[in-house]
């Protein structure tokens, strides 16, 4: 009588644990954090990364380093690609920092302090990418 309770049980235990498991969910800022990485990865050129497996640095015959593609913007080296994404980070970053600065309306020093760190982060990473795309032109 005992296992023939037991085995009539296991679909009860599989319907409540079932239940449990419908019933989690994520937490809000690992779900942005998620979608803010996976945004910046697409952006940099991740997916162009992986299928077509860039080499990193070129050696020049004037003992430089070139770490863009140059003349084209149809192709380029992995450290230009992480490059992308570490100037998109920090401009993301300088965007959270703006925001922020907003909520400290009652303490208009450290409103003004976080505002201009946002705005120069931002404008290092506007700078950066727009530097890259130029010297990819040249």
């Amino acid at each position: 009588m005992g296992l023939k309770r037991r085995l009539s049980s296991i679909p009860y235990k599989l319907g409540k644990t079932w239940e449990q498991i419908k019933s989690l969910r994520a937490p809000r800022p690992l779900i942005t954090i998620l979608l803010v990485a996976s945004v910046i990865f697409l952006f940099g050129g991740g997916i162009y990364d992986i299928l077509e497996k860039p080499i990193s640095l070129v050696p020049t015959e004037s003992q430089r380093i070139l770490y863009y593609y140059p003349r084209t913007l149809y192709e380029q080296f992995l450290f230009e690609s992480l490059a992308a994404m570490v100037l998109y980070t920090i401009g993301f970053i300088g965007l959270l920092l703006a925001y922020r600065s907003t909520k400290y309306s009652r303490k208009p020093r450290q409103a003004f302090i976080l505002l201009a760190v946002a705005i120069l982060l931002i404008t290092i990473s506007v700078w950066g990418c727009n530097m890259i795309i130029s010297r990819k032109m040249a």
